[in-house]
C-alpha cells in the first residue's frame, strides 16, 4: 500500500510558504492493488488529484475543508454512513456520486475499514477511521479535539497514525495539539505518528520536526505530497 498525502494544512489553506511549509487542506489517498481511496473531499480537490482518480471516497466530517469539493469529482463511489450522507446533503451537491453505506466493518478487495466517533465540533458528526490489510493497521483521524475513551483502542498497537495537528503546545478550536497528542498517546504502542491538519500556530517544518523527535521520535510532520510505503 502506498499512502500519499494531498494536504496537510488546515481550513484556510497556507499558499504564502514555500516547500513543506506550503500546506493544502487535510487529504489523503491510499493505493493499493488496483483500488484508490480517498479520504475527504477539499474545495482544491482538482488541483490536488491532478490526474489521479478515486474508486472510493471516505469523509471525515461534513466542514468545507472536508467535504467542499464534493460537486468537482465525479465516478467515485461516496463511501459513508446513513448519517453522515444526510449532513453532507444538506451543504452539498452529492446526487452525481454513488452512495455506498458503510458498514461498520467494511471490506472492498482486501482492504477492511472501520470508522470510530471522534469530538470535533457541535452539531457535526466526525469519523476517525481505521484501514487495515493483513495485520498492518493504519488510523486516519485529521479532526478532533477528544478521542472519546473507549474509542482509544483503535490507535493502540498501530502502525501507523495520521492525526490531528492543528495546534502546538495547546488545542484550537475544535482540535487536538501535536505535542498533547504526543502526551496522550504515549502508551499506546503507535510505531509511526504524521500529524496533518497542520495549522499556523505549528512552528515552520524544520523546528517543528525537531522538537517532535525529542518527545517521540516516532513522530513526524506530513507535508504535502509525502508518499508513505507500507
Amino acid at each position: 500500500m502506498i499512502i500519499k498525502f494531498l494536504g496537510s494544512g488546515p481550513h484556510n489553506p497556507i499558499i504564502n510558504k514555500k516547500g513543506k511549509n506550503k500546506r493544502l487542506q487535510s487529504s489523503v489517498i491510499l493505493e493499493y492493488k488496483k483500488i484508490k481511496l480517498m479520504i475527504d473531499c477539499t474545495p482544491n480537490v482538482t488541483k490536488q488529484l491532478k490526474k489521479v482518480k478515486p474508486d472510493y471516497l471516505l469523509i471525515t466530517h461534513a466542514h468545507q475543508d472536508a467535504a467542499g469539493g464534493l460537486k468537482l469529482i465525479k465516478n467515485v463511489k461516496l463511501l459513508t454512513t446513513a448519517k453522515l450522507y444526510s449532513e453532507l446533503k444538506k451543504r452539498y451537491s452529492v446526487k452525481h456520486l454513488e452512495f455506498m453505506k458503510l458498514d461498520k466493518i467494511h471490506k472492498i478487495n482486501g482492504l477492511k475499514i472501520e470508522y470510530f466517533k471522534v469530538t470535533h465540533a457541535k452539531d457535526f458528526t466526525t469519523y476517525g477511521y481505521k484501514i487495515s490489510v493483513g495485520n498492518k493497521k493504519i488510523i486516519y483521524a485529521s479532526d478532533f479535539k477528544y478521542i472519546p475513551k473507549k474509542n482509544e483502542k483503535y490507535f493502540r498497537n498501530t502502525d501507523i497514525a495520521i492525526v490531528d495537528g492543528a495546534g502546538w503546545t495547546f488545542t484550537v478550536f475544535g482540535h487536538q495539539s501535536i505535542k498533547g497528542f504526543l502526551e496522550l498517546s504515549k502508551n499506546w504502542k503507535i510505531k509511526k505518528i504524521y500529524f496533518t491538519q497542520i495549522g499556523r500556530r505549528v512552528p515552520n517544518y524544520e523546528i517543528a520536526q525537531k522538537e517532535i523527535k525529542k518527545i517521540n521520535p516516532n513522530a513526524n510532520l506530513a507535508w504535502d505530497g509525502l508518499r508513505i510505503k507500507i
